[in-house]
């Protein structure tokens, strides 16, 4: 559900999704909430780029955003992601490795143990691609995903 807050004649739109927890003496309500633009999925906020840049660029915008480049968890986020990219892009996401011998790292310092398929050698960076991830030079330009935790806000209210 949408909510609409003005501040100096600019309207910020936030996502909220509520979760309630029933005990005994009150109700509990937890909402989600993602900066304007970005899509909320589980505990977390995803931006899609509309330009492309390199990976390095893309990086340094995430950054900027106060985010990082997404770190894939499992099937569902890949799936996640397609259904709120709808259309055929390869995006950047936060895998690098810097040579063939080293191991393919995602930003948040975690291995990456797959083989990806690609042509880069060094210098590589990770792209979705449909359900896959794949290799390419990073100094080719791309869409990128962007993310961060969404923020929590807890409350209680007194039962009737």
């Amino acid at each position: 559900m949408p909510v609409w807050a003005t501040h100096q004649d600019s309207i910020l739109i936030a996502t909220i999704v509520y979760s309630s927890h029933f005990t005994s003496f009150q109700e509990s309500t937890t909402c989600k909430i993602c900066p304007y633009n970005w899509h909320l999925y589980e505990k977390k906020c995803y931006w899609i780029s509309r330009e492309k840049l390199t990976w390095n660029q893309a990086m340094k915008n995430c950054t900027a955003k106060l985010s990082q480049m997404v770190v894939i968890q499992d099937q569902r986020e890949v799936a996640f992601l397609q259904n709120i990219i709808k259309a055929n892009k390869m995006l950047w996401i936060g895998l690098q490795r810097t040579s063939p011998e080293r191991k393919w790292m995602w930003v948040d310092g975690s291995p990456y143990d797959n083989e990806l398929s690609g042509s880069a050698e060094t210098n590589a960076c990770g792209k979705l691609n449909g359900n896959q991830i794949i290799s390419d030079a990073c100094i080719n330009i791309a869409n990128w995903i962007c993310e961060k935790k969404a923020l929590f806000l807890y409350g209680t209210q007194p039962q009737h």
